[in-house]
């Protein structure tokens, strides 16, 4: 298990410190595990998160084919 601090988090995520407090609050992100005097997140719990989000962006396959 690979636990990490919130800086590694918001570098990870590219989430803000209160955006990523925010989410929790609204259940939208993984809680921290609470260690002693301090929190990480476990890795394994933030990749999970992340491939669960959805995909945005341009399908460009249709357009691709009617290039010249």
């Amino acid at each position: 298990m690979l636990l990490l601090k919130l800086t590694d988090v918001t570098k990870a995520t590219g989430l803000g410190r209160s955006t990523v407090y925010r989410k929790i609050s609204e259940g939208s992100f993984p809680p921290p595990l609470q260690l002693g005097g301090c929190v990480r997140w476990d890795a394994d719990h933030l990749r999970a998160w992340r491939d669960a989000l959805p995909v945005a962006g341009n399908d460009n396959r249709q357009a691709g084919s009617q290039a010249a």
